[in-house]
C-alpha cells in the first residue's frame, strides 16, 4: 500500500488512539478523526473501505496488525512496534525506495537497449583478434605475407633481368668495339 502525504495525519491519529491503554483490544473505523468521517456523508461502506486501507498500511509498516473480527469489522491491533513508530520516516523511506526502483527500471531499460550493439561489436572484435592470432602463429596462412613474398620474388626476377640485360648490352658494346678495332 502506498502512503500519500495527506494520509499521514490520519495515520498518526489512528496510531495515537491505538497506543491508548483503553484500546487494548484494537481500534475500528470509529477511531477515525471526526473531520475525516464527515467527508463520507455517513456512508459506512466507503468509510470501512478507507479504514481497511489504513489497516493494511499499518500491517505493511508493522506499526499494527490488521485483523477482521468475527462479525466482519476490520480491526487494527497493537504490536510491539506501535510504540514510537513514525509515519513521517516511513513515508520518506517508502518514497526513497520508489524513486530507487524507478531509477533502476530506467537504467535497466538503457542497459537492455545497449546490450545487443555492444555484444555484436565485441563479437566482431573477438573474432578479428582470434583470426589475427591464428595468422601470427601460422595456423592460418597469411595471404598478405604470401603476396608480399610473391611481389618480392617478382621484383628480384625483374632486377636480375635488368642486370642480365645490362650485361648483354655491355657485351654487345664490347663486341662492337672489338669488331671496330679489328677492321
Amino acid at each position: 500500500m502506498k502512503i500519500e502525504k495527506k494520509d499521514i495525519p490520519i495515520l498518526k491519529g489512528l496510531l495515537s488512539e491505538l497506543i491508548k491503554p483503553i484500546n487494548s483490544n484494537g481500534i475500528d473505523f470509529d477511531s477515525l478523526p471526526k473531520d475525516f468521517k464527515q467527508n463520507f456523508n455517513n456512508n459506512n461502506n466507503d468509510l470501512d473501505t478507507e479504514f481497511r486501507r489504513f489497516a493494511n498500511i499499518f500491517d505493511k509498516a508493522e506499526a499494527g496488525k490488521f485483523e477482521q473480527s468475527q462479525i466482519g469489522w476490520a480491526l487494527i491491533l497493537r504490536t510491539s512496534n506501535s510504540y514510537g513508530f513514525d509515519f513521517d520516516d516511513y513515508f520518506k523511506t517508502q518514497n526513497r525506495k520508489e524513486r530507487k526502483a524507478e531509477l533502476d527500471f530506467q537504467i535497466s531499460k538503457i542497459k537492455a537497449k545497449t546490450f545487443i550493439p555492444v555484444l555484436i561489436l565485441g563479437s566482431f572484435g573477438g573474432i578479428y583478434s582470434g583470426i589475427s592470432l591464428l595468422k601470427d602463429f601460422g595456423i592460418i596462412p597469411n595471404k598478405e605475407i604470401e603476396t608480399q613474398q610473391q611481389a618480392d620474388e617478382i621484383q628480384n626476377q625483374e632486377s636480375t633481368l635488368i642486370k642480365d640485360n645490362e650485361t648483354i648490352d655491355n657485351l654487345q658494346n664490347k663486341i662492337l668495339k672489338n669488331s671496330d678495332t679489328i677492321k
